[in-house]
């Protein structure tokens, strides 16, 4: 019984884990977030660069990038009705300051809200993850200004371990 909960332990701190675990606080980028200009939102996924959707998969665990877009069927619980359907549903994207924030739901066992910071492309066009949280709130945030403001009052979990 004891191996059996070293394992677990250890599978849950490695899941979804990154190689490079992004930082537990958003706070020095928060203050170009706030300040940005009107923001364009992307509500199908079809619209997210090819290489958000990548550096999101580092964290989202292995497999495909399944999200379906804000509106559509998906499986929110863990009766799943439709497995052919994703697990998650985009709720709003949009890039600021060249940095990509992705919100999405997440179903299964436990409903919940989550949020992904993804970095500028670098010279080779490529972007990584800066940020993971998940909502304690179970609402959507409406917009980039009630992401900023829920991050700068601390309400968002940043746990890269987090299933994504």
């Amino acid at each position: 019984m004891k191996r059996l909960a070293q394992v677990l332990i250890f599978l849950a701190s490695t899941t979804g884990a990154l190689s490079e675990a992004p930082p537990k606080s958003l706070t020095p980028v928060l203050d170009q977030f706030a300040t940005a200009p009107a923001v364009t939102y992307v509500i199908k996924v079809s619209e997210i660069p090819p290489s958000v959707i990548n550096a999101a998969k580092t964290v989202m665990g292995p497999g495909e990038f399944a999200m379906a877009d804000r509106g559509k069927a998906w499986n929110a619980t863990d009766y799943m009705e439709d497995p052919g359907l994703p697990l998650r549903r985009l709720i709003w994207a949009t890039e600021v300051k060249n940095h990509f924030i992705l919100h999405y739901e997440l179903g299964g066992r436990g409903h919940s809200m989550h949020f992904i910071v993804v970095s500028p492309e670098d010279d080779s066009g490529q972007r990584k993850v800066e940020w993971v949280a998940a909502w304690s709130k179970m609402e959507k945030a409406a917009d980039l200004k009630a992401f900023v403001a829920e991050a700068r009052a601390g309400n968002l979990v940043s746990d890269a371990r987090m299933a994504h």
